[in-house]
């Protein structure tokens, strides 16, 4: 948004929109690896989705068109973000185990809280394999928190680095879908 002020509205949209379609990409993430936590789960998704895709249409229709120039694209498959990946799930599935084993259901959602900040891809996959449970609703919970810490500090980011109309959308939008898993929380 600080490079092309002028595409805030259309860079919103699609901020909001990748962030709508988290909860599907996740279920779908989760259903693959484990389809037990993928029934659990769902339907804590179900509302922050609608409402992301309620946000993403409002703010479609009144974020105005996108600029004839496009930013230049840069390869988003880098060897070393790749390795920090690994990394980084390595750490929090020790972390994992750990806050689980010290503070029980507790520990867990705080470790879904923290994972979830930086990496909601490493969370679902600690989640789904890196668990053994019979009852499948404490880890559908930390998915959810850890999402919603993800989106949470999104906005923050929006807030604090955006500029413009960039800054209010996605701000506006975020935090709505913030407020929709929220809850979407409270109702379980």
């Amino acid at each position: 948004s600080r490079s092309q002020p002028s595409a805030g509205g259309p860079l919103a949209v699609g901020v909001i929109g990748a962030s709508a379609v988290v909860f599907l990409r996740v279920l779908v993430a989760t259903a693959t690896l484990n389809s037990a936590l993928a029934v659990a789960v769902a339907p804590y998704f179900l509302i922050p989705f609608v409402g992301g895709l309620a946000a993403t249409a409002v703010i479609w229709r009144f974020s105005g068109d996108a600029p004839d120039e496009e930013p230049p694209v840069r390869n988003p498959l880098q060897f070393w973000n790749s390795i920090q990946m690994a990394v980084l799930f390595q750490v929090v599935l020790y972390l994992m185990r750990w806050l689980e084993g010290s503070l029980g259901e507790q520990g867990l959602l705080i470790s879904g809280a923290i994972l979830g900040l930086t990496d909601v891809d490493a969370l679902t996959i600690s989640m789904a394999r890196g668990l053994q449970a019979s009852d499948w609703a404490i880890p559908a919970k930390a998915l959810c928190v850890g999402i919603l810490s993800n989106t949470l500090l999104k906005a923050v980011i929006a807030l604090i680095l955006g500029t413009g109309r960039f800054r209010f959308f996605a701000t506006a939008g975020l935090i709505g879908i913030g407020v929709a898993t929220a809850i979407s929380i409270l109702l379980r």
